[in-house]
């Protein structure tokens, strides 16, 4: 499932919520942590890509070419 984003528009949490594809269909069903409201807004997320494009390998090794590389 899906991990979004979302700020509070109310008491401005920033929080995080697996939603699932039912989600876009019902988006008041989440509702902020912090204070209970449902006036969110959905922000953009970054996320960390994986793969050896560029050679840099993981940071988990010095040689960067260790077997948890994949």
């Amino acid at each position: 499932m899906p991990l979004y984003e979302f700020k509070c528009l109310d008491c401005h949490a920033q929080f995080e919520k697996i939603c699932g594809i039912e989600w876009n269909n019902a988006p008041h069903s989440v509702i902020c942590p912090k204070c209970g409201h449902n006036n969110l807004q959905k922000l953009i997320s970054q996320f960390a890509g994986t793969g050896r494009a560029g050679g840099s390998g993981c940071s988990s090794c010095s040689g960067n070419r260790c077997g948890s590389c994949k």
